[in-house]
């Protein structure tokens, strides 16, 4: 989590998750609201998902968005 708190100082951007039961989302913006990058993948549902597959399901959606690899 550090990483992604530092990504978001140095860039200025803001990170969304929706975690849900059956899918998770994470949207990267920059300041002004645009869109730069999405990600849709597994369930991070904390009450169904132990957690390191909480962790696996996130890191998976955000790294490609922080390191720009993730498209719109």
């Amino acid at each position: 989590m550090a990483a992604w708190a530092r990504a978001d100082t140095i860039l200025g951007c803001i990170l969304g998750l929706d975690g849900g039961g059956t899918k998770t989302t994470a949207i990267l913006a920059d300041e002004r609201g645009r869109i730069l990058g999405v990600r849709v993948g597994a369930s991070a549902s904390g009450s169904r998902t132990r957690e390191i597959q909480l962790m696996e399901v996130l890191s998976h959606l955000v790294k490609p968005l922080v390191d720009g690899s993730g498209g719109a």
